[in-house]
């Protein structure tokens, strides 16, 4: 025989009681959500900051700070952790308890970086540069990438790579640009003329790259101050003196030596060098490895040949600001 059991209809109090409870309930849960929102400032200017990266712990939730550096989360009750970072500022963290909405403004420290002394050496032109005019300009770091065989850089080799530039006979330093002859070129050091600027078989050259620090050939457009020439202008620019420290610099090469010395002397600044030939040093093994009849037209053990350079300038006292 089979059981039933009928199940008694709930009242209208105890139903109405559940409905409102199961409607209180989700407003219950959304009761609990906090804001934690603030700004992050500097702590020197109290500026904004913006772009900046901010964290909360352990939410791991994470936004950036707009153009106001203002920042905002929505979160849960409970212990929280801060942190910002910014570029060119300090991380910085804080820990809190949020029982509700929270503002937390963050302040950051700027972040100092400090680098060790900048030492700048050598010439940045390294190539061979043509000015709007059409000159050449090249400095001594250039005519050392000059393709060269058994010699030394010479300046007057590279200008005969240059375009409208002819070479003389060889073993000198003979210039024929734009048709013209060898005497028709204008040679300026210093805004000083230079004459006959030969040198030793275009092994040795009388322009020392050691003193120099620019030159310029100007071909077509000749500047009024340097005056005209039928052919060229060429402007040397040696080394100015030093004016407020030390520089030395020797040189050991197989044709030659040199040294040079800027440094300032009393109320002057002074810049000088010297060039020596070292044909004495291998003179005596160049001989033997030669034939007698070669040897005996080679120049004699003691031959050399010296070239110095010197430059006075008279200090400028610094101006009263």
């Amino acid at each position: 025989m089979a059981a039933y059991r009928i199940a008694k209809p709930m009242n209208r109090k105890k139903l109405s009681r559940l409905l409102i409870l199961l409607a209180s309930f989700p407003f219950a849960i959304h009761s609990q959500e906090i804001t934690i929102a603030g700004r992050l400032l500097d702590s020197e200017q109290g500026e904004a900051v913006s772009n900046a990266v901010v964290v909360l712990s352990p939410d791991n939730r994470v936004v950036t700070t707009d153009h106001n550096g203002q920042y905002r989360f929505v979160s849960f009750r409970g212990r929280k952790e801060i942190s910002a970072r910014a570029m060119g500022y300090r991380p910085a963290s804080m820990e809190l308890v949020a029982t509700s909405d929270t503002t937390v403004n963050i302040y950051l420290e700027v972040s100092f970086f400090e680098i060790g002394e900048v030492v700048i050496t050598g010439d940045s032109l390294r190539n061979i540069m043509v000015t709007r005019e059409g000159s050449y300009f090249m400095t001594p770091a250039a005519l050392r990438e000059v393709p060269r065989l058994f010699s030394e850089p010479d300046l007057v080799k590279a200008f005969h790579l240059m375009p409208g530039v002819v070479p003389g006979r060889d073993g000198s330093s003979e210039l024929y640009i734009r048709g013209g002859g060898a005497g028709q070129n204008i040679v300026l050091a210093n805004g000083c003329y230079f004459f006959l600027p030969e040198h030793l078989l275009g092994f040795v050259s009388s322009l020392d790259i050691d003193f120099l620090q620019s030159a310029e050939l100007f071909k077509d457009y000749f500047p009024a101050e340097l005056g005209g020439g039928a052919s060229s202008v060429i402007k040397l620019n040696f080394n100015e003196p030093a004016s407020d420290s030390l520089d030395a610099q020797v040189r050991l090469g197989m044709l030659s030596s040199s040294a040079t010395l800027a440094t300032p002397v009393g109320n002057w600044e002074m810049t000088s060098g010297f060039k020596i030939g070292n044909y004495p040093l291998y003179s005596p093994v160049l001989k033997r490895i030669t034939d007698p009849e070669v040897g005996d037209f080679l120049p004699p053990d003691n031959y050399s040949f010296i070239d110095g350079f010197l430059k006075l300038r008279r200090a400028t006292p610094p101006s009263e600001g």
